[in-house]
């Protein structure tokens, strides 16, 4: 079961993600985080899965701080426009704390992980890069539940 949620979980390069969430401005972000969450919440009992509701709300103030982000260039920062932008911004990155750290706590329960093995999700981690520290340890962690290859592809 842990190998298996590991390899649902698992995606692309980090790299990737961030730069499709600079593109974006966030709102690939968010998708990707609704996808993951579906994933984990299969995995959860009913009372400890994320809510819905929570990464509609993730989704939903992604496109607005999207929408909000042409007209913020074209005003003055004092503006009502420039201050709802910052604060949808900073609302923005409240849920991918929050988000992170729930999904941070539920793979640590589906893979019954402690703080002293490496499959554990760290709060620090957590804390600074959310998602994307989410999807490195996912692809630390399918690299090391990869069978081995054998000795004749090891020496090729």
């Amino acid at each position: 079961m842990k190998n298996q949620i590991i390899s649902k979980l698992k995606y692309g390069s980090t790299w990737k993600l961030v730069g499709l969430c600079a593109i974006t401005y966030g709102v690939y972000g968010a998708h990707y985080i609704k996808t993951k969450t579906s994933l984990i919440n299969e995995e959860c009992e009913v009372n400890g899965r994320i809510s819905d509701s929570f990464i509609n709300f993730i989704i939903v103030i992604n496109y607005v701080s999207l929408a909000l982000f042409i007209p913020y260039f074209f005003v003055e920062e004092t503006s009502p426009i420039a201050l709802l932008g910052d604060l949808v911004d900073s609302v923005c990155n409240v849920t991918l704390i929050v988000w992170g750290f729930m999904a941070r706590n539920r793979m640590n329960v589906i893979l019954s992980a402690s703080e002293s093995d490496g499959q554990w999700f760290h709060g620090f981690g957590t804390f600074f890069f959310s998602l994307y520290y989410f999807n490195f340890k996912v692809n630390k962690l399918s690299e090391s539940t990869r069978p081995d290859r054998s000795e004749g592809e090891i020496n090729n």
